[in-house]
């Protein structure tokens, strides 16, 4: 019989979350609310053996949920990027009236070897679909190759919220102590095209970069004269 335990995250970071809407979300949180009122808790039933335990996987979290939201018209789509061992999934749901709502999360593998990058991609997807639909998570298999000892500790979780009037990237820049305008200048200096001239996709990669800068890249932006 195996015995339920908590697992070690395949991740060596917080993870960062930020979100975006469309201007106008009645009809499709209206739809949303219908879907969710027929949703039951996704099913462990897969099985890790190394540390005996139950999980749900992806598999599971995309039954318990697409079924009802296709029901009411909502589609959901589910965009990774990885650079090095930073792994970012954007995680879009969208209403046939084309009201919409996403959330990028983000963060790092143990490792950058291939096991552990997709590891890491396939728990910020089930975490990205089970946190949008508001099912109850279940425990994770953890189980990278590079999986440090199960007795580590983890960083808690950061998350990042836009304000109000605040986008994506800024809200991502703010994390970091950098204003549009210092991003702006580090741009222009570097070459780089202005943010006004990008698609919404080109945004989104920017926007998981800026998540995913190091200190030192963070202290060359905001210097930028």
């Amino acid at each position: 019989m195996s015995e339920t335990v908590a697992n070690p995250s395949p991740l060596a970071s917080p993870i960062v979350e930020t979100y975006a809407w469309s201007d106008q979300c009645g009809e499709f949180a209206a739809a949303l609310a219908t879907a969710q009122g027929q949703m039951s808790n996704a099913a462990k039933d897969s099985e890790n053996p190394h540390f005996r335990s139950k999980y749900a996987d992806l598999a599971s979290v995309i039954d318990a949920v697409r079924p009802h939201l296709s029901a009411v018209g909502i589609c959901f789509q589910q965009f990774p990027t990885t650079k090095g061992k930073v792994v970012s999934v954007t995680t879009i749901f969208r209403h046939k009236s084309n009201q919409w709502t996403a959330c990028t999360l983000t963060a790092e593998a143990r490792a950058s070897d291939p096991q552990s990058v997709g590891s890491a991609v396939t728990y910020l997807r089930r975490y990205g679909l089970l946190s949008m639909a508001c099912v109850a998570p279940a425990d994770d298999d953890g189980n990278a190759a590079s999986q440090p000892p199960p007795q580590a500790q983890h960083a808690p979780r950061q998350v990042i919220r836009p304000g109000p009037d605040e986008s994506p990237l800024e809200a991502a820049l703010r994390a970091n102590g950098i204003t549009l305008e210092q991003f702006g200048r580090w741009r222009t200096q570097n070459g780089k095209p202005a943010l006004t001239s990008l698609s919404a996709q080109d945004l989104t990669q920017i926007t998981n970069w800026v998540l995913s800068l190091t200190a030192a890249k963070a202290d060359e932006i905001r210097g930028t004269k």
